[in-house]
């Protein structure tokens, strides 16, 4: 089989290239997605069954070749005449080519000796040094497509040097300071847009705690102590607290077991809840692992701000499904 046919409702127009890739690798594929948007028709033929070139459209024989074909063609069923008349549009273009195509090097050459001498040449001859130079033209172009499309993007030194180009391209070298001073050199610039952004945006309020910053402390380490008791745990429970009010009682797992089933809140409040639960749970628990790990002292502060963040973060995606959770995006995003 070297040709396909179908049409479907479904497929939407930004994964059109992607699955026509992958259900017709290695075939030349059209559609009409941009004249159809609820039915839209799908061809597909393998290269080296038919082939197409543009320039024999518009050839001067080619609507009554095609025209005297579909004539000749009286089957009921369209799918049987669309497949004779591939077939024997096939033999036609094939002499179509071969009597006006077959050596467009020659025809260029020719149509360049004319082109020298344009007081020579009459109007058709000048309308065959045309047409010759956009078959010319159309047979590249569709050569080139196909090479295209046969070797595909390699990963070569000349896409990597453009890569590299454009990225260089976007460096800020230099930059002036709120005074008219040039600065120059990217240290220097970071620094100018760092206070730049800090004037403009401000300082985040935030309340300091004077703690001992080890996560475990001399006690023997346990789920309770690690996650609820110890000082570390208790600031940062308390700090999103501060943030966001939450109906737990987090003096242990059991506790905070039970606190998370007994909620009589709605859903979307339970939800973030929840989602509060568990950031300040896993976030303790990277605090641990960086001092245990990595020998580093975990800052609260920087805890606790990526504890705020993954919460934002989850409840965004919670209302970008569901759209329930617009009254508490003002509080969560203050």
């Amino acid at each position: 089989m070297g040709f396909v046919g179908l049409l479907e409702t479904k497929v939407k127009e930004e994964k059109v290239d992607r699955i026509a890739n992958i259900i017709f690798q290695g075939w030349h594929w059209h559609h009409n997605f941009t004249s159809h948007i609820r039915g839209r028709i799908w061809i597909a033929w393998r290269p080296r069954t038919y082939r197409f070139c543009d320039m024999w459209i518009r050839d001067p024989s080619f609507l009554p070749l095609m025209s005297s074909i579909a004539e000749r063609l009286h089957s009921h069923n369209p799918t049987i005449n669309l497949k004779l008349l591939l077939q024997q549009a096939k033999r036609v273009l094939q002499k179509l080519n071969k009597e006006s195509y077959a050596d467009l090097k020659a025809q260029l050459s020719k149509a360049r000796a004319l082109s020298e001498n344009p007081g020579d040449t009459d109007l058709a001859q000048q309308v065959e040094e045309s047409r010759i130079l956009s078959s010319v033209i159309d047979i590249i172009k569709q050569q080139s497509k196909a090479d295209w499309i046969g070797y595909g993007d390699k990963s070569m030194r000349y896409f990597f040097t453009k890569i590299k180009k454009r990225k260089t391209d976007t460096y800020i070298l230099s930059i002036q300071n709120d005074q008219g001073q040039t600065r120059h050199g990217f240290e220097e610039v970071k620094d100018v847009m760092h206070t730049y952004y800090q004037a403009l945006l401000g300082k985040q309020p935030w309340e300091r705690f004077q703690l001992d910053p080890q996560v475990i402390g001399k006690e023997a380490e346990n789920a309770n102590h690690l996650l609820f008791q110890c000082k570390y745990a208790k600031a940062m429970w308390q700090a999103i607290r501060n943030w966001w009010p939450i109906p737990l009682d987090i003096s242990g797992k059991a506790a905070l077991t039970r606190s998370l089933t007994k909620l009589k809140n709605s859903k979307e409040e339970r939800q973030i809840t929840y989602s509060i639960a568990a950031a300040v749970i896993y976030n303790i628990w990277r605090a641990r692992n960086e001092q245990i790990f990595m020998h580093r002292v975990p800052s609260l502060q920087i805890y606790c701000r990526q504890t705020r963040e993954h919460i934002i973060h989850r409840i965004l995606i919670l209302h970008s499904n569901a759209k329930t959770f617009a009254h508490s995006l003002d509080t969560l995003l203050a």
